[in-house]
């Protein structure tokens, strides 16, 4: 019988030939595997109590961007609790909804700044101008947003007289709009402009007459109308209607 370890083959019974089944020389080696899983699994739970549950991440600086001094020093008190927790752990959708319940902020956008700080960037409100309720005047801002009451008026502002200020009133929103719409060679002979409801604006001007400017449409052709019809006499100028002006 040839032998099957010089040739290859085994010799059946019945002159058939087969391959001999090969004998491993030992078991697979499986445990540098094992333990390459239980290292990257070690790393990942070492990773996740670092970020969350020690004070390696945490919060510890804050950076405002677009704030003045006051609106920054609200900002800071209002993340002052955050201070210590671990940055992963700060809510910042719910930071950046606090943070837009301040008057003086119109959006903001908070950010985590790794490995120890957020930034905040803060668009502020800007008045266009100004309204008396409550004993105090209130700045408005382009939405009829009103914002920084002060006891004094503030200064180069178009004081507005409204009953119920607010960027969901309608007179708010069209007076504002009536204020934008002045040349400034009007806007100068004009102390205050008085809203009792969205279709009946009246400028009140400097020298004691009264300009009916009906609603807010047609702003531009009636800023152009008003110079001349203030060369008439007069005392109320009613030009609710550019094109069919009267004077009383």
């Amino acid at each position: 019988m040839p032998d099957p370890i010089r040739t290859g083959r085994w010799v059946m019974r019945d002159g058939r030939t087969r391959e001999p089944h090969p004998r491993p020389d030992h078991a697979p080696r499986r445990w540098p595997l094992l333990l390459a899983v239980g290292l990257v699994i070690a790393l990942a739970g070492s990773a996740v109590y670092v970020v969350y549950f020690t004070s390696v991440l945490a919060l510890r600086t804050v950076s405002v961007v677009g704030a003045g001094q006051s609106v920054e020093q609200q900002v800071r008190a209002q993340l002052a609790p955050q201070l210590g927790v671990p940055l992963a752990e700060v809510d910042t959708a719910a930071v950046q909804q606090a943070l837009d319940g301040i008057p003086d902020i119109a959006a903001t956008t908070v950010d985590r700044s790794w490995p120890n700080g957020l930034r905040v960037t803060v668009r502020q409100r800007v008045a266009v101008a100004v309204t008396k309720a409550n004993d105090a005047w209130w700045s408005l801002d382009a939405s009829g947003v009103p914002f920084a009451p002060t006891k004094g008026k503030p200064a180069k502002l178009m004081p507005i007289e409204l009953a119920t200020p607010g960027a969901q009133d309608p007179s708010t929103t069209a007076a504002l709009s009536v204020v934008d719409s002045l040349p400034d060679s009007v806007s100068a002979l004009v102390s205050s402009v008085r809203a009792a409801s969205p279709y009946r604006i009246e400028l009140l001007l400097a020298d004691k007459r009264t300009v009916i400017w009906g609603d807010s449409s047609a702003g531009e052709q009636k800023a152009k109308v008003l110079p001349v019809m203030l060369q008439q006499p007069g005392s109320v100028f009613d030009l609710s209607d550019p094109t069919m002006v009267s004077v009383k």
